[in-house]
């Protein structure tokens, strides 16, 4: 359970959310996009999402396993795979494997270099299979 600190911060920014942007100048780093809005906390979102590895292993509650067989760089996979891979954590509880087979040395440098996720402020979302 949060403690009165986090509370009150999260009352603080709730009611002078500008204040956000003061601390990001404060700290030097870029503020928030124009246009944001708060917005209400209650994140739902029921979306179906259905995707196929070419190969999945499990052993519930244990371990995961699946296998993309790539032979051409396809940049969308980037996306798919982290999704994927989110996915069954969070159905499964437990983090598994990734494994990209392919016999293109290009493939496998985008999928061993390149499976990462930026936002403008540096977040990032990182899948190294």
């Amino acid at each position: 359970m949060p403690g009165a600190a986090h509370e009150m911060m999260v009352r603080v920014l709730k009611e002078h959310p500008a204040w956000f942007n003061l601390l990001l100048k404060t700290l030097k780093l870029k503020t928030l996009r124009r246009g944001l809005k708060l917005a209400d906390t209650a994140l739902q979102k029921v979306v179906a999402i259905e995707r196929r590895p070419d190969t999945f292993w499990l052993d519930p509650g244990v371990a995961w396993a699946l296998v993309e067989v790539q032979n051409d760089k396809k940049d969308e996979k980037v996306s798919s795979w982290i999704v994927t891979v989110a996915m069954l954590v969070a159905e499964h509880r437990v983090m598994g494997d990734l494994f990209v087979v392919t016999a293109d040395r290009a493939v496998a440098a985008h999928a061993r270099d390149e499976l990462t996720l930026t936002g403008r402020h540096g977040t990032r979302l990182r899948l190294d299979p």
